[in-house]
C-alpha cells in the first residue's frame, strides 16, 4: 500500500495500493493500470461513486461504477453542484439527459440538436426504423394547435419550401396555407385523381387539356368559355339513354 500519515506521528496504509504497474483503490489485485473498487451490490451507493469535487465542496464530476442489475452512469452538475446537466447510462431501460443544445458537427448549436454537416449527395442525417411489421418513423409534435407555429417544416437555404401547420394544413412553396393542402406553384399528377367533393377554379384560372392546351375552359367572372386552339370541337353522345 501506499503509505500516509494517519495522525501527527503515525505512517499507515492510505488504500492505494501500487504494485509497481497497476494502482489499485478498494483493490489489490488491480488488472488495469488504474483500478476502483467500492460498496457491494445493493449496500452503499455512494460507496461505488468515482466523485470529483471543485474547491468549494460543489459536485462536478460523478461516475457511478453500478452493481448487480444496474448499469453504469456518468454524471456531470451545473455550476450549482447539484442540477445534473448530463447523465449518460449504460442500463438499456436507462433514461439519459442533456439538460443544453446538443451539436453534433457544430460547437455552437442554436437548438436543442443542431446537426451540421457539409456534404455532397447524400443526408445530413438518418433515423431508421428496421421493424418491417409495423415501425414508425419520425414522429414532429408541437403543443400548439393553431395557425402560428408549424409540426414540421422543410427549409432550403433561408425558406421554408413545405410545412405541416400546427392546424393541419399543409403548405408547399406557401408557410401560410388556407387549406389541408395549399399548393404554391405548378402541379403536376401523373395518375388518376379522384375528388369526392367539389373542385373548384377561381375566376379566370383555366382548365388547359392537351399537350400544347389546345382546350381551355374558363369562367371570368362573367361569361363561361369553351375554347378549341387545334382540330375540330366535337361534343359526342357515347350511349343512349333511351
Amino acid at each position: 500500500y501506499v503509505t500516509k500519515w494517519t495522525d501527527a506521528d503515525t505512517i499507515g496504509d492510505s488504500g492505494i495500493y501500487d504494485d509497481g504497474t497497476n494502482v489499485g483503490i478498494g483493490t489489490t489485485s488491480s488488472a488495469s493500470k488504474f483500478a476502483v473498487y467500492g460498496g457491494s451490490s445493493g449496500v452503499n451507493d455512494v460507496d461505488r461513486y468515482i466523485r470529483f469535487k471543485a474547491s468549494n465542496g460543489e459536485k462536478s464530476f460523478d461516475y457511478y461504477i453500478g452493481g448487480t442489475g444496474n448499469g453504469s452512469r456518468l454524471s456531470m452538475f451545473d455550476h450549482d453542484g447539484t442540477t445534473e446537466g448530463v447523465r449518460l447510462q449504460a442500463a438499456a431501460n436507462g433514461n439519459n439527459h442533456i439538460l443544453g443544445n446538443v451539436g453534433i458537427g457544430t460547437t455552437s448549436p442554436g437548438a436543442k440538436l443542431d446537426v451540421s454537416v457539409s456534404t455532397a449527395g447524400d443526408y445530413a442525417a438518418l433515423i431508421n426504423n428496421t421493424n418491417s411489421t409495423n415501425g414508425y418513423g419520425l414522429l414532429a409534435r408541437t403543443a400548439s394547435t393553431g395557425t402560428s407555429s408549424y409540426a414540421f417544416a422543410a427549409r432550403a437555404g433561408s425558406s421554408d419550401i413545405f410545412v405541416v401547420r400546427a392546424d393541419g394544413n399543409v403548405g408547399i412553396g406557401t408557410t401560410s396555407p388556407g387549406y389541408k393542402l395549399d399548393i404554391s406553384g405548378s402541379l403536376r399528377a401523373t395518375g388518376e385523381s379522384t375528388f369526392t367533393n367539389n373542385l373548384l377554379f377561381p375566376d379566370n384560372s383555366r382548365i388547359k387539356l392537351g399537350t400544347s392546351s389546345d382546350l381551355q375552359v374558363y369562367h371570368n367572372s362573367a361569361d363561361s368559355y369553351i375554347e378549341n386552339y387545334t382540330g375540330n370541337l366535337t361534343f359526342r353522345q357515347r350511349q343512349d339513354d333511351g
